[in-house]
């Protein structure tokens, strides 16, 4: 039999019509049909090998394919991927925010990592140079800014930690 013969309401839950407001389908979204689905940051390095250590060792990525065709290249994971546009008043504020000073930086790279503390260690104990102690931010994140090493054509680091929501 069909629904709306067998199931007293499903048609009206379904559509979310039902009476007493309670009980509701859930509505699934579906990215639109032109939408991108796939943020692939490109960093040329000379030492191919040593950046991908790094990244995977000290940042967490994940290794997913190599090749050596022409050239050199290592596509590792990172997760969710976002681009974050800002004027230079807001990029100044929140350098303002994670250093105490404006720092210029055009691109900074910022990695969103599950214990800040842990992931600082480990940047440290491989000689990545901590900007300022980790600071906790009006957007409830906890951050720290790092100088990547030298040879990686982004300079500026920051990793988050999302904070629990009070």
């Amino acid at each position: 039999p069909l629904p709306e013969e067998s199931v007293p309401g499903l048609l009206a839950l379904l559509t979310g019509e039902f009476p007493s407001g309670r009980y509701r389908a859930r509505q699934v979204t579906t990215a639109p049909k032109h939408a991108a689905t796939w943020l692939n940051l490109v960093l040329q390095v000379d030492d191919v090998p040593a950046a991908a250590a790094f990244f995977q060792h000290q940042l967490g990525l994940t290794f997913e394919e190599e090749w050596r065709e022409v050239g050199h290249g290592v596509l590792l994971g990172a997760g969710r991927a976002t681009i974050e546009l800002a004027d230079a008043a807001q990029v100044a504020e929140v350098d303002r925010i994670e250093t105490g000073e404006p720092r210029g930086n055009a691109i900074r790279l910022a990695i969103g990592v599950s214990d800040l503390n842990e992931f600082a260690a480990r940047l440290q104990a491989a000689g990545v140079r901590p900007l300022h102690h980790a600071v906790d931010t009006p957007w409830n994140h906890r951050n720290q800014r790092f100088t990547l090493p030298a040879g990686l054509p982004v300079q500026a680091l920051t990793l988050f930690e999302e904070k629990e929501k009070s």
